[in-house]
C-alpha cells in the first residue's frame, strides 16, 4: 500500500516527482518517487523506463543502470569486473543533473579512487534494469567514503554490495582539495545517517 501527498512537476522537464511512503511487508519507505513521462530518461546507459514509478530508498539514492549485451560473460551473467563501470555511470546519471558534469564549471569529478571493495552475492543474470542503490558514509574536507550495492529491480535480491572511498584532486597542481560547497550538498543529501537501515 502507498500513500502520496505534495506532487512536484518541475518547470522546463519532463521529470514528476512526488512525495510518499510505502508500506512493502516489514519495510517502510520515506521519501521521493519519480517517474519520467514520453518517452522516458535516458543519460549514457541508464534509463528510467517511460511511465515507471520507483522509489527512492529511506537514505542515498536508487538509480536504474541498463545492462547490455557487452558487460556479460560466456555464462551470461554480469562479468565481476564490469560493476565499477556500472556503478559509475549510476553515480554519473544522478550528479550530472546537479551540475557535477564534466565540461562544466566545477571541478569536483576530478577524484582518484583510493580503495574499492566489493561482495558478489547473487549473479546478474542476462541484460535489462537493475538498481544500484548508493549513498555517502563520511564526507572529509577532500575525500568521501560512499557504500553501494546492486539490487534487483523490485530490491528483493542484492546481487552485490561493496564500499568505495575517493579523494577529490585538483585538476592543475593534481593534489588533494577541497570540495566545493555544491559537491558537499549532493553528498549530504545521499548521506546514510547513524542507524539507517
Amino acid at each position: 500500500m502507498s500513500t502520496h501527498d505534495d506532487r512536484i512537476v518541475t518547470q522546463g522537464s519532463q521529470t514528476v516527482t512526488r512525495k510518499a511512503s510505502l508500506a512493502d511487508g516489514s519495510r517502510r519507505f520515506r521519501g521521493l518517487w519519480s517517474w519520467t513521462q514520453g518517452e522516458g530518461f535516458s543519460a549514457g546507459r541508464v534509463l528510467v523506463p517511460e511511465g515507471r514509478w520507483y522509489p527512492v530508498v529511506s537514505y542515498g539514492h536508487l538509480q536504474l543502470v541498463r545492462v547490455q549485451f557487452d558487460d556479460l560473460d560466456p555464462m551470461g551473467i554480469v562479468h565481476h569486473a564490469n560493476y565499477p563501470r556500472l556503478l559509475e555511470h549510476a553515480i554519473s546519471a544522478y550528479v550530472a543533473p546537479l551540475g557535477l558534469a564534466f565540461g562544466g564549471p566545477k571541478s569536483d569529478l576530478y577524484h582518484v579512487i583510493r580503495e574499492f571493495s566489493i561482495r558478489y552475492d547473487v549473479p546478474i543474470r542476462g541484460y535489462g534494469d537493475v538498481g544500484v542503490h548508493f549513498w555517502t558514509e563520511r564526507l572529509g574536507p577532500k575525500s568521501a567514503d560512499m557504500g553501494f550495492r546492486f539490487v534487483s529491480v523490485d530490491e528483493k535480491v542484492v546481487h552485490a554490495e561493496g564500499t568505495r572511498k575517493h579523494v577529490h584532486i585538483d585538476p592543475r597542481s593534481m593534489m588533494p582539495a577541497e570540495w566545493s560547497d555544491l559537491a558537499r550538498r549532493v553528498h549530504d543529501d545521499v548521506a546514510r545517517s547513524a542507524g539507517a537501515d
